[in-house]
């Protein structure tokens, strides 16, 4: 189908079942065009005894910066004759993206989900009961690390100051059930006795 799609004047990509159709130019002309490759795509399935799914997984988005009133109106036509309207965000492997491509949303929804697991650890015990400090953070770097990272290679360009100080805040949270220390302990103590270095530098660390 990949082939076929190129033939039809799309480029595509994805990962096992996940199939991404991408087009350049005006809007309107996108549009149509979307419109007209979905169609084939579903005759070309339905000949080989499959199925695209055209319910709500199925995401249609423009990517540009300046969106004309007369364009957010443009509407993708299914091949059963609905329309669909162009979203503000849709989901790509587990990437966030959004009509910029600033990837803000993807950043604060992976810091908020971060702050929820660092919140469900701490409740695992205080600093005379429950686990130890090592416990906790072999847990932090398990299981909260990679919530935030998780496509680190596709979005780090674009975390601004804002976005690395409310890493920081998360990740001060663990640091001072990890060590068990007081809310005016300075962090820079608790990094090194955590051994967990500060997310302005582990980003640029895990980017290098």
């Amino acid at each position: 189908m990949y082939h076929a799609i190129k033939e039809w004047g799309g480029t595509p990509f994805g990962f096992i079942d996940d199939v991404t159709i991408t087009v350049e130019g005006k809007i309107e002309e996108n549009t149509k065009s979307l419109s007209n490759i979905l169609e084939k795509c579903c005759i070309w399935a339905k000949s080989r005894m499959t199925k695209i799914d055209l319910g709500d997984k199925l995401g249609f988005i423009h990517f540009t910066k300046n969106v004309k009133l007369k364009d957010e109106k443009v509407q993708l036509t299914l091949p059963n004759g609905e329309l669909r309207e162009p979203q503000k965000e849709v989901k790509f492997l587990g990437i966030t993206l959004n009509n910029l491509l600033d990837f803000k949303s993807h950043i604060l929804n992976k810091i908020n989900k971060a702050r929820k697991a660092v919140g469900a650890i701490w409740h695992l015990g205080g600093v005379q009961n429950g686990m130890r400090g090592s416990a906790v953070r072999s847990l932090y770097i398990a299981c909260v690390r990679p919530i935030v990272e998780y496509g680190l290679e596709i979005w780090h360009h674009k975390v601004l100051k804002g976005e690395i100080h409310k890493l920081e805040v998360m990740q001060n949270m663990a640091l001072r059930r990890i060590v068990g220390a007081y809310r005016t302990t300075p962090i820079a103590v608790l990094q090194k006795e955590a051994g967990i270095m500060p997310y302005s530098i582990r980003l640029k660390f895990m980017v290098a």
